[in-house]
């Protein structure tokens, strides 16, 4: 199958053709209710000033929480390492 997409005769549909006509049903009732999903999201809304000031701030303390996060496994993981070595 996957040969006939880059290589057909006169009388095979084209890949792109054949991709869109060969797809499961399964698939275009995915896409139907991802477009379905995704309609609302074209309205024009409007937040709070307070909000759009607080979301990079918010950020930011989410790469301190997760930096954080990090130093501590690599204590965790090299205090694990000295002990399996018999160092303590």
């Amino acid at each position: 199958m996957v040969a006939c997409l880059y290589r057909f005769s006169a009388s095979r549909k084209p890949p792109k053709i054949h991709l869109i006509t060969s797809a499961p049903f399964r698939v275009w009732n995915l896409f139907v209710l991802l477009v379905l999903i995704s309609l609302p999201a074209l309205r024009e809304r409007t937040a709070p000033v307070q909000l759009m000031y607080a979301l990079p701030m918010l950020r930011v303390l989410a790469i301190r929480s997760t930096s954080i996060l990090i130093r501590a496994a690599k204590r965790h993981r090299s205090a694990a390492l000295k002990r399996r070595s018999g160092a303590i």
